[in-house]
């Protein structure tokens, strides 16, 4: 199959992590993936070209995911939608709302490609998402569930690396949000990052960036789920640089 035959895919996400499994896994199969981060630069991109599939998250900087569905449907494209978060309620809701598909993050990589394959051949029924729910457990870097998302060692090191290099903006991110009284923003941080450590199997920095959003929801006291997040964040990151030394020098050569 050549370039030009390959089904062109417009992915809509503002997460590098998700972004580079998305493309990973598509490109991998043949997709030709093109991306943005907005909702605005989604809809310029809808109205300039055809693609076989557009697949949005569903929290972007300038709305909601669900926004673009009608767009997408008007360019006679399928629309597929992705979040940290899709409960079995919501699900029908998206599908209702006029998508083909809801995943939850973090899914496997056979699982994105089979429902891509699915809706880009006319299949517009609910699809079932295969996500990888992490365990709950204190792990600061997890392999094997990093392993069961990425499916090879050469993508989890990419995504991590992505993951760490996300990690002071984050947080100085959602610190700003914090000090001018801005809990929405802090949330859409913490909902980003959450799914980029589904992804890197980072457990410790999921749990504590999950209580720290849900505190920020309730609008309860929360000094001590800031701390807790912090001291995660800062551990994650040591091992998240530690494993890409250990990395380094085990592929070096003799």
């Amino acid at each position: 199959m050549n370039a030009g035959n390959r089904p062109r895919v417009l992915v809509v996400d503002d997460d590098p992590v998700c972004l580079r499994f998305v493309r990973d896994a598509l490109e991998a199969e043949g997709y030709r993936v093109e991306s943005v981060a907005t909702l605005g630069a989604a809809r310029r991109a809808l109205v300039a070209g055809r693609y076989a599939c557009l697949v949005c998250d569903l929290e972007l900087p300038d709305g909601a995911g669900t926004a673009i569905v009608d767009d997408a449907l008007g360019a006679h494209t399928p629309a597929v939608a992705i979040s940290a978060e899709i409960a079995a309620a919501r699900r029908g809701a998206l599908l209702r709302a006029g998508f083909a598909a809801a995943l939850e993050k973090p899914l496997r990589a056979a699982a994105l490609v089979a429902a891509l394959d699915a809706v880009a051949s006319g299949v517009t029924h609910a699809l079932p998402a295969d996500s990888v729910r992490p365990a709950r457990g204190d792990a600061l870097l997890d392999d094997e569930a990093a392993l069961a998302v990425g499916g090879a060692p050469a993508v989890v090191d990419g995504l991590r690396a992505l993951l760490r290099d996300e990690l002071a903006p984050g947080a100085a991110s959602i610190e700003a949000a914090l000090a001018r009284g801005d809990r929405d923003a802090a949330r859409a941080v913490l909902h980003r990052l959450r799914a980029a450590c589904g992804f890197c199997g980072a457990h410790r920095l999921l749990a504590a960036a999950e209580a720290l959003a849900s505190a920020l929801a309730e609008g309860c006291d929360n000094a001590d789920a800031q701390r807790h997040f912090s001291a995660a964040l800062e551990a994650t990151r040591a091992a998240l640089v530690a494993a890409t030394a250990t990395r380094a020098t085990a592929t070096a050569p003799a």
